[in-house]
């Protein structure tokens, strides 16, 4: 099994340990901070995946740790986990998971929106019932600002992008009329990956 495939067996584990957001939210951030204490901590880091050090030592540290950071039994618990299977080398992969895991396991489509200017409370609310109506689910936004837009808004899905701004419009003007991309002369921005009409 690959690195990558045992990071996500590993958040998947904690995931499946959760009953609510407001738990899994504690639990991330108490591992958060925990890979922030040992990404300044070498000395902790060192032993914690040192060969040369008793697994009963290195609970013991794990104590110490937990001392100073008060971390929940669950969040303990999986840390404890990574010890005995020696694996903490992959928390910061396993961290990087997690929260499209959680989305994932919860049936929420996650969608970066990209807009000229940033989106009032209003808007976004509204543009979030729309989206969640063509893609028949519950949708997490994740908003970001782009002036080269000129106006309008992008919607990224995965690999696939949704291109509702003028300056998409434009691109897609230009192509029917000349064919391909524009060069690298002109004034429209150039083609950021796979783009659809929404």
């Amino acid at each position: 099994m690959s690195g990558s495939s045992l990071a996500k067996r590993y958040a998947r584990g904690v995931i499946k340990s959760v009953a609510s957001e407001e738990e899994y939210t504690t639990i991330k951030d108490e591992l958060e901070q925990f890979d922030l204490l040992l990404s300044k901590n070498r000395d902790f880091y060192s032993g914690l995946v040192t060969p040369l050090l008793a697994r009963d030592q290195k609970r013991e540290l794990l104590e110490v740790i937990r001392g100073k950071g008060g971390f929940s039994d669950k969040t303990m618990n999986f840390l404890m986990t990574l010890l005995e299977e020696n694996r903490f080398s992959w928390l910061r992969e396993i961290l990087d998971m997690m929260d499209a895991l959680w989305l994932e396991n919860r049936g929420i489509e996650k969608l970066r929106v990209t807009s000229a200017v940033p989106l009032d409370e209003d808007l976004a609310s509204r543009l979030r019932a729309r989206l969640e109506k063509a893609f028949e689910g519950p949708v997490q936004l994740e908003m970001d600002t782009n002036p080269d837009l000129i106006a309008g808004i992008r919607i990224q899905r995965g690999s696939v992008a949704y291109d509702l701004s003028i300056a998409g419009n434009l691109r897609k003007l230009y192509q029917r009329i000349v064919g391909g991309e524009p060069g690298s002369g002109s004034s429209l921005p150039e083609s950021q990956g796979s783009q659809q009409e929404y």
